[in-house]
């Protein structure tokens, strides 16, 4: 027969090792006096101890890299005298930032497009679709935008152009922005769905 299952969480691990250290130091503190004594007297020599020039003297010792007691800056200032961990450094940054800044540039893309969907309608003016946000275009009744609307979402200033001309975009899935410019549908003055 198996045990009935309690509503405390399982212990994992690393809390059951600190509980078991606890509970030893506690009943060996009761247990036997020269070891709290001892315990005690530790404390009081590290609490002792922590004049203003240990505290300094480890801050130092933080601050150093490597094992020679170098600190972060020496470290990178030799390392900036070889050519080749220069260049090393600069493609790792570059591909950083590259792909962090893409990543940016998507979703401020995104969110600008959404903006504007909100704006005017938010569905396929003609079958309703709303699911995906890349699945809707925008059509220009008339040209205003060159190449296309979508180019000017990506930086602000042309943002604020797409602003200004909103008057003109009518939101399509791309089925029936395709079906439209062939000719087989035609657009509605207000949404049907």
């Amino acid at each position: 027969m198996r045990p009935a299952m309690s509503d405390t969480p399982t212990e994992s691990k690393h809390d059951r090792k600190n509980r078991l250290q606890r509970e030893y130091r506690t009943n060996r503190r009761i247990t036997d006096p020269e070891y709290a004594e001892r315990e005690r007297e530790d404390t009081r020599k590290w609490y002792a101890n922590r004049t203003y020039e240990v505290i300094e003297r480890q801050r130092q010792l933080n601050k150093t890299y490597g094992k020679n007691g170098v600190t972060n800056k020496e470290y990178y200032k030799r390392k900036r005298l070889d050519p080749e961990w220069v260049e090393r450094d600069r493609a790792r940054r570059r591909a950083y930032d590259k792909t962090h800044a893409k990543a940016k540039r998507n979703r401020e893309v995104k969110e600008r497009k959404q903006h504007i969907l909100d704006l005017i309608g938010g569905k396929c003016r003609i079958c309703g679709y709303s699911e995906h946000l890349c699945s809707i275009d925008f059509h220009e009744t008339e040209k205003l935008f060159k190449p296309s609307p979508a180019a000017f979402l990506k930086s602000k200033v042309k943002f604020q152009r797409l602003l200004d001309g909103i008057h003109v975009l009518i939101p399509l899935c791309k089925n029936c922005h395709a079906a439209y410019h062939r000719g087989l549908v035609d657009i509605p003055e207000q949404p049907s769905i």
